[in-house]
Protein backbone atom coordinates (compact mmCIF):
# COMPACT_ATOMS: atom_id res chain seq x y z
CA UNK A 1 0.00 0.00 0.00
CA UNK A 2 1.30 3.37 -0.71
CA UNK A 3 -0.07 6.00 0.93
CA UNK A 4 0.35 9.89 0.97
CA UNK A 5 -1.84 12.43 2.70
CA UNK A 6 -1.63 16.10 1.41
CA UNK A 7 -4.55 18.90 1.19
CA UNK A 8 -7.49 17.59 -0.87
CA UNK A 9 -10.02 19.13 1.24
CA UNK A 10 -11.83 21.10 -1.61
CA UNK A 11 -11.39 18.07 -4.30
CA UNK A 12 -14.41 18.17 -6.35
CA UNK A 13 -13.73 14.62 -8.57
CA UNK A 14 -13.79 11.11 -7.99
CA UNK A 15 -12.04 8.15 -9.78
CA UNK A 16 -15.31 7.38 -11.39
CA UNK A 17 -14.69 9.88 -13.70
CA UNK A 18 -11.21 9.85 -14.66
CA UNK A 19 -10.01 7.57 -17.75
CA UNK A 20 -8.09 4.29 -17.31
CA UNK A 21 -4.99 5.44 -16.66
CA UNK A 22 -5.08 9.08 -15.85
CA UNK A 23 -2.52 10.51 -14.99
CA UNK A 24 -2.72 12.27 -11.19
CA UNK A 25 0.13 14.91 -10.43
CA UNK A 26 1.08 15.39 -6.73
CA UNK A 27 1.42 18.48 -5.02
CA UNK A 28 5.30 19.49 -5.21
CA UNK A 29 7.48 18.27 -2.77
CA UNK A 30 5.27 15.41 -1.43
CA UNK A 31 6.50 12.02 -0.81
CA UNK A 32 4.83 11.01 -4.04
CA UNK A 33 6.34 14.09 -6.46
CA UNK A 34 9.34 12.93 -4.87
CA UNK A 35 9.62 9.56 -5.64
CA UNK A 36 7.35 8.76 -8.32
CA UNK A 37 4.37 9.92 -10.91
CA UNK A 38 0.88 8.54 -9.59
CA UNK A 39 -1.07 6.86 -12.04
CA UNK A 40 -4.45 6.04 -11.16
CA UNK A 41 -6.00 3.45 -13.26
CA UNK A 42 -9.69 2.61 -13.29
CA UNK A 43 -11.77 1.37 -10.33
CA UNK A 44 -11.62 -2.14 -11.51
CA UNK A 45 -7.86 -2.33 -10.49
CA UNK A 46 -8.68 -1.03 -6.81
CA UNK A 47 -6.82 2.87 -6.97
CA UNK A 48 -9.38 5.01 -4.88
CA UNK A 49 -8.97 8.42 -4.05
CA UNK A 50 -10.53 8.80 -0.97
CA UNK A 51 -11.50 11.42 1.44
CA UNK A 52 -10.27 10.06 4.93
CA UNK A 53 -13.17 10.90 7.77
CA UNK A 54 -12.34 13.03 10.67
CA UNK A 55 -11.24 15.95 8.29
CA UNK A 56 -8.52 14.16 6.66
CA UNK A 57 -7.75 13.67 3.35
CA UNK A 58 -5.53 10.94 1.63
CA UNK A 59 -5.05 9.10 -1.18
CA UNK A 60 -4.79 5.30 -1.27
CA UNK A 61 -3.38 2.89 -3.92
CA UNK A 62 -4.17 -0.64 -2.93
CA UNK A 63 -5.02 -3.87 -4.50
CA UNK A 64 -8.46 -3.89 -2.57
CA UNK A 65 -11.80 -2.31 -3.75
CA UNK A 66 -12.18 -0.17 -0.93
CA UNK A 67 -9.66 0.74 1.26
CA UNK A 68 -10.66 0.21 5.14
CA UNK A 69 -11.79 2.77 7.40
CA UNK A 70 -11.76 5.69 4.54
CA UNK A 71 -14.86 7.57 2.34
CA UNK A 72 -14.68 9.56 -0.17
CA UNK A 73 -17.11 12.13 -1.01
CA UNK A 74 -18.96 11.68 -4.28
CA UNK A 75 -19.42 14.94 -6.49
CA UNK A 76 -22.80 15.78 -6.12
CA UNK A 77 -23.90 18.88 -8.98
CA UNK A 78 -27.06 19.26 -7.63
CA UNK A 79 -28.53 19.52 -10.45
CA UNK A 80 -32.15 17.64 -9.26
CA UNK A 81 -31.04 18.04 -5.67
CA UNK A 82 -33.51 19.29 -3.41
CA UNK A 83 -30.79 21.61 -1.21
CA UNK A 84 -28.16 23.68 -3.71
CA UNK A 85 -26.12 24.74 -0.64
CA UNK A 86 -25.59 25.75 2.58
CA UNK A 87 -25.67 29.53 3.67
CA UNK A 88 -24.30 28.61 7.44
CA UNK A 89 -23.54 26.29 9.95
CA UNK A 90 -24.85 27.29 13.74
CA UNK A 91 -25.11 26.86 16.86
CA UNK A 92 -26.21 27.98 19.84
CA UNK A 93 -24.58 29.75 22.79
CA UNK A 94 -25.02 31.06 26.18
CA UNK A 95 -22.97 34.18 25.79
CA UNK A 96 -22.40 35.73 21.92
CA UNK A 97 -19.65 38.09 23.13
CA UNK A 98 -17.54 35.67 24.71
CA UNK A 99 -17.86 32.56 21.50
CA UNK A 100 -17.45 35.59 18.80
CA UNK A 101 -14.38 36.33 21.29
CA UNK A 102 -13.27 32.28 21.37
CA UNK A 103 -13.52 31.64 17.46
CA UNK A 104 -11.66 35.01 16.78
CA UNK A 105 -8.77 34.57 19.21
CA UNK A 106 -8.03 30.26 18.61
CA UNK A 107 -9.73 30.25 14.56
CA UNK A 108 -9.37 33.99 13.53
CA UNK A 109 -12.70 34.01 12.27
CA UNK A 110 -13.85 37.52 11.66
CA UNK A 111 -17.40 39.12 12.11
CA UNK A 112 -19.66 39.49 8.53
CA UNK A 113 -23.22 40.29 7.34
CA UNK A 114 -25.88 37.75 7.58
CA UNK A 115 -25.95 35.92 3.82
CA UNK A 116 -29.21 37.69 3.62
CA UNK A 117 -27.99 41.58 3.89
CA UNK A 118 -26.49 43.28 1.25
CA UNK A 119 -22.22 42.46 1.64
CA UNK A 120 -21.22 46.03 3.03
CA UNK A 121 -19.15 45.63 6.07
CA UNK A 122 -20.43 43.66 9.12
CA UNK A 123 -22.35 45.91 11.81
CA UNK A 124 -21.00 45.34 15.32
CA UNK A 125 -22.61 43.08 17.65
CA UNK A 126 -25.74 43.97 19.24
CA UNK A 127 -25.68 44.26 23.08
CA UNK A 128 -27.92 41.99 25.06
CA UNK A 129 -30.01 44.60 26.12
CA UNK A 130 -30.33 45.40 22.94
CA UNK A 131 -32.37 42.42 21.82
CA UNK A 132 -35.96 42.06 21.74
CA UNK A 133 -38.94 39.32 21.25
CA UNK A 134 -39.60 38.21 17.91
CA UNK A 135 -42.81 35.99 17.00
CA UNK A 136 -41.35 34.52 14.10
CA UNK A 137 -38.34 33.83 15.57
CA UNK A 138 -40.51 32.05 18.45
CA UNK A 139 -42.87 30.02 15.40
CA UNK A 140 -39.64 29.19 13.41
CA UNK A 141 -37.63 27.77 16.53
CA UNK A 142 -40.17 26.94 19.36
CA UNK A 143 -38.52 29.24 21.73
CA UNK A 144 -41.67 31.13 22.59
CA UNK A 145 -41.01 33.77 25.02
CA UNK A 146 -37.45 34.39 24.52
CA UNK A 147 -35.13 37.36 23.08
CA UNK A 148 -32.84 36.77 20.42
CA UNK A 149 -29.15 37.92 19.59
CA UNK A 150 -27.34 36.50 16.82
CA UNK A 151 -23.59 36.72 14.81
CA UNK A 152 -22.46 36.04 11.51
CA UNK A 153 -18.28 34.75 11.15
CA UNK A 154 -16.21 33.96 8.09
CA UNK A 155 -14.77 31.10 7.52
CA UNK A 156 -11.99 31.24 5.40
CA UNK A 157 -11.28 28.66 2.59
CA UNK A 158 -14.94 27.54 3.25
CA UNK A 159 -18.17 28.69 0.77
CA UNK A 160 -20.06 28.73 3.85
CA UNK A 161 -20.40 30.52 7.25
CA UNK A 162 -20.20 30.05 10.62
CA UNK A 163 -23.29 31.72 12.66
CA UNK A 164 -23.59 32.01 16.95
CA UNK A 165 -27.30 32.10 17.83
CA UNK A 166 -27.95 33.51 21.66
CA UNK A 167 -31.44 32.65 23.20
CA UNK A 168 -32.11 34.54 26.62
CA UNK A 169 -35.34 34.91 29.27
CA UNK A 170 -35.77 31.02 28.21
CA UNK A 171 -34.37 27.83 30.51
CA UNK A 172 -31.62 26.36 29.06
CA UNK A 173 -29.51 22.85 30.24
CA UNK A 174 -26.14 22.62 30.06
CA UNK A 175 -25.19 19.90 26.87
CA UNK A 176 -21.62 18.44 26.48
CA UNK A 177 -21.99 15.55 24.23
CA UNK A 178 -19.13 13.27 23.50
CA UNK A 179 -18.40 12.61 19.67
CA UNK A 180 -19.94 8.79 20.41
CA UNK A 181 -23.36 10.47 21.26
CA UNK A 182 -25.55 9.92 18.71
CA UNK A 183 -26.78 14.25 17.72
CA UNK A 184 -23.30 15.05 18.78
CA UNK A 185 -21.47 17.60 16.05
CA UNK A 186 -17.96 18.80 15.65
CA UNK A 187 -16.97 21.73 13.21
CA UNK A 188 -13.78 20.98 11.63
CA UNK A 189 -10.70 23.73 10.99
CA UNK A 190 -8.12 23.24 8.83
CA UNK A 191 -5.27 25.37 10.55
CA UNK A 192 -1.62 26.20 9.16
CA UNK A 193 -0.36 25.53 12.10
CA UNK A 194 -1.76 23.42 15.03
CA UNK A 195 0.46 24.04 17.47
CA UNK A 196 -0.33 27.84 17.16
CA UNK A 197 -4.18 26.89 17.89
CA UNK A 198 -3.63 24.23 20.95
CA UNK A 199 -1.57 27.25 22.72
CA UNK A 200 -4.78 29.87 21.92
CA UNK A 201 -7.27 27.06 23.07
CA UNK A 202 -5.25 26.50 26.21
CA UNK A 203 -4.84 30.26 26.84
CA UNK A 204 -8.76 30.46 26.05
CA UNK A 205 -9.58 27.85 29.00
CA UNK A 206 -10.77 25.08 26.58
CA UNK A 207 -11.00 21.43 27.29
CA UNK A 208 -8.89 19.49 25.18
CA UNK A 209 -10.41 16.23 24.48
CA UNK A 210 -7.50 14.29 22.42
CA UNK A 211 -5.86 12.18 24.75
CA UNK A 212 -2.39 13.61 26.08
CA UNK A 213 -3.75 17.09 25.54
CA UNK A 214 -2.12 17.53 22.54
CA UNK A 215 -2.06 17.43 18.74
CA UNK A 216 -2.01 14.17 17.68
CA UNK A 217 -1.08 12.22 14.05
CA UNK A 218 -3.63 10.22 11.86
CA UNK A 219 -2.62 9.07 8.44
CA UNK A 220 0.58 11.46 8.88
CA UNK A 221 -1.98 14.71 9.83
CA UNK A 222 -1.83 16.45 13.03
CA UNK A 223 -4.54 17.24 14.84
CA UNK A 224 -6.49 18.10 18.16
CA UNK A 225 -9.97 17.74 19.05
CA UNK A 226 -11.40 20.41 22.02
CA UNK A 227 -14.33 22.45 23.11
CA UNK A 228 -15.31 25.82 22.87
CA UNK A 229 -16.87 27.79 25.68
CA UNK A 230 -20.23 26.05 25.03
CA UNK A 231 -19.14 22.60 24.90
CA UNK A 232 -19.42 22.48 21.43
CA UNK A 233 -16.70 20.08 19.88
CA UNK A 234 -13.84 21.49 17.43
CA UNK A 235 -11.23 19.86 15.24
CA UNK A 236 -8.19 21.90 13.96
CA UNK A 237 -6.55 19.73 11.21
CA UNK A 238 -3.02 20.96 10.26
CA UNK A 239 -3.25 21.41 6.45
CA UNK A 240 -1.45 23.58 3.97
CA UNK A 241 -4.49 25.62 2.86
CA UNK A 242 -7.18 26.80 4.70
CA UNK A 243 -10.55 25.50 4.75
CA UNK A 244 -13.66 23.66 6.73
CA UNK A 245 -15.99 20.42 7.36
CA UNK A 246 -18.91 19.68 9.31
CA UNK A 247 -19.26 16.14 11.13
CA UNK A 248 -22.30 14.66 12.97
CA UNK A 249 -22.58 11.50 15.15
CA UNK A 250 -25.12 9.06 13.97
CA UNK A 251 -27.61 6.11 15.34
CA UNK A 252 -27.91 4.55 12.03
CA UNK A 253 -25.73 5.64 8.83
CA UNK A 254 -28.32 3.76 7.18
CA UNK A 255 -31.46 6.02 8.74
CA UNK A 256 -29.47 9.52 8.24
CA UNK A 257 -28.78 8.60 4.69
CA UNK A 258 -33.00 7.75 3.86
CA UNK A 259 -33.10 11.23 4.94
CA UNK A 260 -30.02 13.26 3.39
CA UNK A 261 -30.43 11.00 0.46
CA UNK A 262 -33.90 10.17 -0.45
CA UNK A 263 -35.16 13.97 0.81
CA UNK A 264 -32.39 16.24 0.39
CA UNK A 265 -30.69 14.83 -2.69
CA UNK A 266 -27.45 14.27 -1.28
CA UNK A 267 -24.87 11.34 -2.23
CA UNK A 268 -23.20 9.58 0.45
CA UNK A 269 -20.00 7.18 0.03
CA UNK A 270 -21.25 3.74 1.28
CA UNK A 271 -18.49 3.54 4.55
CA UNK A 272 -16.20 0.58 4.89
CA UNK A 273 -15.54 -1.27 7.65
CA UNK A 274 -15.26 0.44 11.55
CA UNK A 275 -11.54 1.26 12.55
CA UNK A 276 -9.68 2.82 15.33
CA UNK A 277 -6.88 4.51 14.59
CA UNK A 278 -8.33 8.26 15.80
CA UNK A 279 -9.38 6.91 18.87
CA UNK A 280 -6.62 9.10 20.69
CA UNK A 281 -7.61 12.46 18.90
CA UNK A 282 -11.51 11.78 19.63
CA UNK A 283 -10.35 11.16 23.81
CA UNK A 284 -11.72 7.43 23.31
CA UNK A 285 -10.17 4.44 25.23
CA UNK A 286 -12.49 1.74 23.36
CA UNK A 287 -15.03 1.46 20.99
CA UNK A 288 -14.39 1.86 17.44
CA UNK A 289 -15.97 4.01 14.47
CA UNK A 290 -16.58 4.34 10.78
CA UNK A 291 -17.42 7.23 8.17
CA UNK A 292 -19.56 7.95 5.45
CA UNK A 293 -19.21 11.55 3.89
CA UNK A 294 -20.86 13.36 1.38
CA UNK A 295 -21.13 16.96 -0.39
CA UNK A 296 -23.53 19.35 0.03
CA UNK A 297 -25.15 19.11 -3.34
CA UNK A 298 -23.65 21.31 -6.29
CA UNK A 299 -20.89 22.39 -3.84
CA UNK A 300 -17.58 21.48 -1.93
CA UNK A 301 -18.83 21.27 1.21
CA UNK A 302 -17.90 18.24 2.81
CA UNK A 303 -19.99 16.76 5.89
CA UNK A 304 -18.65 13.97 7.42
CA UNK A 305 -21.29 11.22 9.30
CA UNK A 306 -19.98 9.11 12.14
CA UNK A 307 -21.37 5.80 13.55
CA UNK A 308 -19.91 4.32 16.56
CA UNK A 309 -19.93 1.04 18.66
CA UNK A 310 -18.47 -0.87 21.50
CA UNK A 311 -18.97 1.60 23.68
CA UNK A 312 -22.14 3.30 25.84
CA UNK A 313 -23.67 6.35 24.36
CA UNK A 314 -26.50 8.05 25.16
CA UNK A 315 -28.59 10.38 22.08
CA UNK A 316 -28.37 14.37 22.85
CA UNK A 317 -31.94 15.80 22.63
CA UNK A 318 -31.24 19.38 21.86
CA UNK A 319 -33.48 22.62 22.22
CA UNK A 320 -32.93 25.58 20.16
CA UNK A 321 -31.99 27.45 23.20
CA UNK A 322 -29.77 25.08 24.56
CA UNK A 323 -25.56 25.96 24.07
CA UNK A 324 -24.62 24.02 21.58
CA UNK A 325 -27.67 23.14 19.60
CA UNK A 326 -26.32 22.19 16.22
CA UNK A 327 -27.88 23.78 13.11
CA UNK A 328 -27.75 23.36 9.13
CA UNK A 329 -28.96 25.80 7.25
CA UNK A 330 -29.53 24.88 3.66
CA UNK A 331 -30.70 26.55 0.86
CA UNK A 332 -33.31 24.95 -1.35
CA UNK A 333 -34.73 24.66 -5.10
CA UNK A 334 -38.28 24.60 -4.19
CA UNK A 335 -39.53 25.54 -0.73
CA UNK A 336 -42.88 24.18 -1.28
CA UNK A 337 -42.21 20.73 -3.02
CA UNK A 338 -39.91 19.50 0.02
CA UNK A 339 -42.15 20.80 2.20
CA UNK A 340 -44.76 18.20 0.56
CA UNK A 341 -41.84 15.24 0.16
CA UNK A 342 -41.05 16.12 3.82
CA UNK A 343 -45.00 15.36 4.99
CA UNK A 344 -44.97 12.40 3.17
CA UNK A 345 -42.34 10.46 4.73
CA UNK A 346 -42.68 11.88 8.08
CA UNK A 347 -39.80 14.31 8.76
CA UNK A 348 -40.40 15.91 12.01
CA UNK A 349 -41.04 19.55 11.60
CA UNK A 350 -39.99 22.08 14.76
CA UNK A 351 -41.58 25.31 13.23
CA UNK A 352 -45.33 26.00 14.60
CA UNK A 353 -47.80 24.21 11.59
CA UNK A 354 -45.25 22.91 9.82
CA UNK A 355 -45.53 25.52 7.83
CA UNK A 356 -42.29 28.28 6.84
CA UNK A 357 -42.21 31.88 8.57
CA UNK A 358 -41.63 34.66 6.00
CA UNK A 359 -39.34 37.74 5.52
CA UNK A 360 -38.78 40.22 3.55
CA UNK A 361 -35.66 38.49 2.56
CA UNK A 362 -36.72 34.71 2.14
CA UNK A 363 -39.22 31.51 3.42
CA UNK A 364 -37.10 29.73 6.32
CA UNK A 365 -38.79 26.57 7.90
CA UNK A 366 -36.85 23.99 10.53
CA UNK A 367 -37.23 20.37 10.91
CA UNK A 368 -34.83 17.67 12.23
CA UNK A 369 -32.73 15.02 11.18
CA UNK A 370 -33.29 11.07 12.53
CA UNK A 371 -30.35 12.59 15.43
CA UNK A 372 -32.54 15.64 16.24
CA UNK A 373 -29.72 17.62 14.59
CA UNK A 374 -32.03 20.79 13.39
CA UNK A 375 -31.62 21.38 9.55
CA UNK A 376 -33.43 24.82 8.21
CA UNK A 377 -34.52 25.22 4.47
CA UNK A 378 -34.12 28.65 3.21
CA UNK A 379 -36.22 29.71 -0.04
CA UNK A 380 -34.22 32.83 -0.60
CA UNK A 381 -36.65 35.85 -1.65
CA UNK A 382 -34.23 37.31 -4.39
CA UNK A 383 -30.27 36.81 -4.97
CA UNK A 384 -28.03 39.23 -2.42
CA UNK A 385 -27.44 42.51 -4.10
Amino acid sequence: MLTEVWDLINLQFSTSRLAPEARYNPPSGSIVERNAKVVIPDRSAGARLVMRGLGIAVLTVTASAHAPGSGVAPVNDGRTAAVTGLFNWIHSTSDLDRGVAFYRGVFGLDLVNSPFAPATAAAPLRLRAETSSDPLVWDLTGTHGSRFRNAFMNLAGAPFGHELSEFTGIAQRTVRADIWNPGATMSIFHVRDVDRVVSALKESGAEIITRGGAPVSVGGVRAVVARDPDGHLVQAVESRSSGAAIGITVTSLAATRRFYEDVLGFKFETPAGFEREARDLLGMTTGEYRVSAALVPGTSIRIEFYEFRGLPSTPVRWRFQDPGSPQFQFRVRDMDALLAASQRVGVPFVSAGQKPIQRPFGRFVFVTDPDGVFVEYVGPSAPRP
